[in-house]
């Protein structure tokens, strides 16, 4: 996923808006996605995953939940 495709987050300069997929045990990023149905298929593809809206630093897997 490149940024280009995402809405730029204008409270947090380099920070995108997009669903984040994420593992659990251990905890890691599996992906940003442009779209909750992507980030859906990725997340049910991964048992004990889940997948949420956020904004999330370009290049990194830092992220903030964020309320729809």
């Amino acid at each position: 996923m490149t940024e280009s495709n995402l809405k730029q987050d204008t409270e947090n300069p380099g920070w995108f808006f997009g669903w984040v997929a994420l593992a659990h045990s251990p905890e890691r990023f599996l992906g940003l996605f442009a779209t909750e149905a992507d980030a859906r298929a990725e997340s049910e593809s991964k048992p004990g995953s889940e997948y949420f809206y956020a904004s999330v630093e370009a290049g990194t897997d830092n992220y903030i939940r964020v309320d729809r």
